[in-house]
């Protein structure tokens, strides 16, 4: 199995990740949905965001998403794969934050940070998390007729 050569190896059909594990699947990745809550419904955005020193950040524009950040800050970000030999999650409980600072600012502007939609204006955001969980599930592949 690919992943035992990477070091892991199943315990089961589902294997808890460490933090650590956690971080590195976040930093090695750049695309996850970014969970919200508008008044009492949850709403859901795909984000490109940016591991950086144990926090996420990420980009938006002045629409939803920032409407809905600035009325309660609290968020969850999940990653995840699917693949024929297993799959693997992280979801990461958090507050998020606007970067206001210049130093802030200008430290965002240095990530690798891909645009989702082209805006002319855009704010950075950095979550600051309370929780990361990680799984990884191994594939069953039934045989049968």
């Amino acid at each position: 199995m690919p992943d035992e050569l990477n070091g892991w190896s199943p315990r089961g059909p589902v294997t808890e990740l460490s933090e650590a594990d956690c971080w590195s699947l976040l930093g090695a990745n750049n695309f996850g949905r970014l969970g919200l809550i508008d008044g009492d419904r949850p709403d859901i955005f795909p984000i490109y965001y940016q591991a950086d020193d144990a926090t996420i950040v990420f980009r938006t524009g002045s629409g939803t998403k920032s409407r809905e950040l600035l009325e309660n800050s609290s968020v969850v970000l999940e990653i995840d794969e699917v693949a024929d030999h297993g799959s693997w999650s992280v979801v990461l409980r958090g507050t998020a934050e606007f970067l206001t600072t210049a130093d802030e600012i200008e430290a965002a502007d240095l990530l690798a940070l891909p645009d989702w939609i082209p805006v002319t204006t855009y704010a950075y955001v950095r979550i600051r998390p309370s929780a990361v969980r990680g799984r990884r599930f191994l594939r069953h592949v039934h045989v049968g007729r």
